[in-house]
């Protein structure tokens, strides 16, 4: 025979067993979420929309076509997959998708930081105005300082930074693009060249510390100098961020020194 105090006691048993379940339920919803929220809209780079901003503004297809010409990196199998474009000599060399490349010097590029500079456009949206800085972590033009210095230790190529809002061939913007980052490449035609050489941030980047925001940029770059998406273990893969990469990897390497060759100087 159950008695009283015992079915009341086991009753209190269930209903803290309940409670911890749906507590337990919850943790793992939060979880999930915050890890949907974080893959997606952390470091979705370049051409996937996944990190899409709440509310879209001057959507346009009017340079669709400049991405289209980049669509056989989308996902390369391979360690590196080349553009086809690059800067300084030999600047269209081959169709993209491609294994080998001119190994020509880049030459000296300027780069400049864009602070609250006018309109931009991308392939999926045109007029976009330029903000701040002040949008992202102090340490964001520092750590792209870094980053562009450590495609120049490997490959041929040379970086001298301009002074804010300059014409200069690499521009770094920050604005409320679609997806976290975008880098174009040095397009030859008159229509994507007004796309060359931009490096766009999205104004909202969900970056929290200076060692991602380092990664991100190595990301954004490499395309800005001719390099692809692929799907193996390098900075170049759209989901970088889950390999906790600290710098430049092996497929990286090779890709970047086909196109430019090695920096002899340093070796």
């Amino acid at each position: 025979m159950i008695s009283w105090n015992n079915l009341k006691l086991n009753q209190k048993k269930e209903v803290i067993i309940i409670q911890i379940d749906i507590k337990n339920i919850e943790i793992r919803r939060f979880r999930i979420i915050m890890y949907f929220l974080f893959g997606t809209l952390l470091l979705s780079a370049c051409g996937k929309d996944d990190g899409e901003s709440p509310t879209p503004i001057n959507l346009s297809d009017d340079f669709a076509s400049c991405n289209s010409q980049l669509s056989a990196c989308t996902n390369g199998n391979g360690q590196y997959c080349l553009f086809g474009f690059k800067w300084g000599n030999d600047s269209l060399f081959e169709v993209s998708n491609i294994n080998s490349g001119p190994k020509s010097s880049g030459g000296i590029v300027n780069y400049s930081f864009q602070e609250e500079n006018g309109f931009i456009n991308t392939h999926r949206q045109i007029n976009l105005p330029s903000k701040s800085y002040n949008k992202l972590l102090p340490c964001a033009k520092n750590q792209i300082r870094k980053a562009l210095m450590a495609w120049a230790n490997i490959a041929n190529i040379e970086f001298v930074e301009s002074s804010n809002n300059s014409k200069s061939q690499i521009r770094f913007y920050v604005a409320d693009i679609l997806q976290s980052g975008i880098g174009y490449p040095n397009y030859p035609d008159d229509l994507c060249g007004r796309l060359s050489g931009s490096v766009i941030i999205q104004s909202e980047l969900i970056i929290r510390d200076c060692d991602s925001f380092y990664i991100f940029a190595l990301h954004e770059i490499g395309h800005v100098l001719g390099l692809g998406h692929v799907n193996s273990n390098n900075v170049m893969n759209p989901n970088f961020s889950s390999f906790n990469f600290q710098e430049l990897q092996v497929g990286d390497t090779l890709g970047i020194v086909q196109i430019y060759g090695e920096n002899l100087s340093i070796r």
